[in-house]
């Protein structure tokens, strides 16, 4: 079995995070919810679409994942990284 459903909820966070992020960098305010909201069921629907309808088969890939697979999500994550730095720069 592959990760595949993993990776899209870990790309689907990730991307939330970068959203919520870049929404709070100059506080928190009301109207950040809606730009989060707005931005979840636009851009990122595709995203969090997938991520949702694959979420009950990462039980299974979790349960069987191999040293390679885990490297392969540590490198995915790693990719966010920079991206992280940038929005709260």
């Amino acid at each position: 079995m592959d990760i595949k459903n993993t990776k899209e909820i870990l790309v689907a966070a990730n991307e939330i995070g970068l959203v919520v992020a870049q929404a709070l960098k100059d506080g928190a305010q009301m109207s950040d919810v809606m730009v989060v909201v707005g931005k979840i069921m636009g851009d990122l629907q595709g995203k969090v679409g997938a991520a949702i309808s694959g979420a009950s088969e990462v039980p299974v890939e979790i349960k069987d994942i191999s040293v390679n697979e885990v490297v392969e999500l540590v490198a995915l994550q790693l990719e966010y990284v920079p991206k992280f730095v940038n929005v709260l720069k």
